[in-house]
């Protein structure tokens, strides 16, 4: 029988939602939310009715003690409900990856169930003990294909290997989705994309919110007046890491001018590595004065 730990986490991420905003919703810690994922504890009666409701699933599902009907969340057969389940969780390592470090990364994966999850923890395994050993990852690559082509499932083991690479060289959410989405096929990587992905206007908001450690200059003030044609010519003469430079020491209100100029695509990169960001005040400074000497060098 599947433990309710695993059924939690597995409805919580096909319903696209963090822990925190599970806890929320159920009104109780995120502390407690953790600790049903990892079967430390058990939720109270009420709670359960609650997580079942939002599920919408009935408590013998939730408990474990009815199957869960495949159908029901579109799925063909179990190798390819699988397939997705380890889908969001690779997800999930990449965030922890990049939001926490590699060994994180382990830590999440820790009574996870085996049947579903196996190859996936000893992926995680070996890279981190190529990483002690002094081998990168794409050096472990070759080693580790070979072991996901003796897996029954050997496309979902193969998935694995290409995603968690990438994840261990500091890969971009984003290309990770887009790898995922090349295994899972047009059917399920829309259902991915669908539970994972912000809409336009929150990723925006998202970006606009980011604490990058940079004062806003000033500099750019003078772009909430400028029109969109100004504005999208500028960034298509701009380099990305100018670009992300500039928008780094902006306020909130010129963050989001200039992010509703561009595309989606970019609008997850953006997200994705603005934090990062590299560059001292004065080059700060230096790319929002040549973002102005391009928009003043249009022609209207």
């Amino acid at each position: 029988m599947e433990k309710i730990g695993q059924i939690i986490c597995t409805y919580r991420k096909l319903n696209g939602i963090s822990q925190e905003e599970l806890a929320g919703i159920v009104g109780v810690s995120a502390g407690a939310v953790s600790k049903w994922e990892r079967d430390i504890s058990l939720p109270d009666l009420d709670v359960l009715c609650s997580l079942a409701d939002y599920f919408q699933i009935t408590v013998d599902e939730l408990l474990g003690r009815k199957k869960r009907k495949i159908t029901d969340i579109q799925f063909e057969n179990e190798r390819e409900a699988n397939r997705y389940y380890v889908a969001l969780e690779l997800i999930e390592c990449c965030k922890t990856a990049r939001n926490f470090g590699l060994l994180a990364v382990e830590e999440q994966l820790k009574g996870k169930e085996e049947s579903i999850y196996s190859f996936l923890k000893f992926a995680v395994y070996f890279l981190l003990d190529g990483f002690y050993k002094q081998i990168t990852p794409m050096d472990c690559k070759p080693y580790l294909v070979r072991y996901a082509e003796a897996e029954k499932d050997s496309r979902t083991a193969n998935m694995i290997c290409e995603v968690i690479v990438l994840i261990f060289s500091g890969e971009n959410e984003e290309i990770v989705k887009d790898v995922i989405s090349s295994f899972l096929g047009r059917k399920y990587a829309g259902l991915i994309l669908k539970k994972t992905q912000l809409t336009r206007d929150e990723q925006i908001e998202k970006i606009a919110l980011m604490d990058t450690g940079v004062e806003d200059t000033g500099v750019l003030d003078s772009l909430l007046n400028t029109d969109d044609y100004h504005i999208q010519m500028m960034l298509r003469q701009m380099e990305n890491d100018e670009f992300l430079q500039a928008l780094a020491g902006t306020s909130k209100e010129i963050r989001i001018r200039l992010l509703q100029n561009l595309s989606d695509r970019l609008i997850g990169v953006i997200a994705e590595t603005l934090q990062n960001v590299q560059g001292n005040v004065d080059d700060i400074s230096e790319a929002q004065r040549k973002m102005l000497n391009i928009i003043n060098d249009i022609n209207p």
